[in-house]
């Protein structure tokens, strides 16, 4: 069954969760009735219930339960089947969904001062949007930067940028991008209307099991670490019945 992934906006993986063991739906969010709760995780981006997994004979799917909403390759929307790899954005957090799924090669830093103090962000695979608006993928807060500024596409090891309109200033090493796409290289410098932006390679932090243990609360289910506890458990009574038994009919032959 497929593992799903909670990232923050700079890439840190926070929480990872098998769906085998899950009846039908599986809520995330704040409130500690999720079975996903991400409280002390998430700001007030993420709903109490923000949103709902729910399983059907051809895999799971995804429902939005946040005025907030969630997001797929920059479109905002309410419902979608889930398959390997895909990516939502919901509030400042993504979550993956099997293990292909995860940030790209690269990431993006800014000197800048913004208004939530973050100097850097992670890009993912596929489309994304910069901008000062909170909905965007990259989301970097000035006076000057537009809610929606440019998009920047990363497939593989490559990677795009274009202007979201003519009207926003985007320029790569000094050179004006409108939109048509411009190829870019690490270590390019992008500036989006006076705030300068620098492509670069990304340095991951390895992670196993997960960053901060979530309190995942199955509903006639088992995490996977409570599957195991189990099993040991059920190992541990078969032998004591076997010693037992063996016990028994010692004492029966010697009396």
């Amino acid at each position: 069954m497929p593992n799903v992934t909670i990232y923050n906006s700079f890439g840190d993986k926070l929480a990872l969760f098998s769906t085998e063991g899950f009846s039908s739906s599986i809520r995330i969010g704040r409130s500690s009735e999720c079975q996903i709760c991400l409280k002390g995780l998430a700001d007030t981006s993420i709903s109490r219930v923000h949103l709902i997994l729910i399983q059907n004979p051809f895999g799971w799917k995804v429902r939005n339960n946040s005025k907030t909403g969630m997001y797929k390759d920059c479109i905002k929307i309410e419902e979608t089947e889930l398959k390997e790899g895909d990516l939502i954005r919901f509030g400042a957090l993504f979550m993956g969904f099997g293990n292909a799924s995860g940030p790209s090669a690269f990431d993006l830093f800014w000197t800048a001062e913004t208004e939530n103090g973050h100097t850097h962000a992670a890009l993912w695979p596929g489309r994304n949007s910069i901008g000062s608006s909170r909905d965007n993928y990259v989301c970097i807060r000035t006076d000057d930067i537009s809610r929606i500024h440019a998009f920047l596409t990363v497939n593989g090891n490559n990677a795009v940028i274009r202007s979201a309109t003519l009207a926003n200033a985007c320029l790569v090493n000094g050179e004006e991008v409108g939109e048509e796409e411009r190829e870019l290289r690490p270590n390019d410098v992008i500036k989006l209307a006076d705030t300068e932006v620098k492509f670069v390679n990304a340095v991951r932090v390895s992670f196993q099991e997960a960053a901060v243990e979530v309190n995942v609360r199955h509903t006639g289910a088992k995490s996977a670490m409570e599957g195991q506890n189990m099993t040991v458990m059920y190992v541990i009574i078969a032998v004591f019945t076997v010693l037992v038994v063996l016990l028994g009919f010692i004492l029966y032959r010697v009396l």
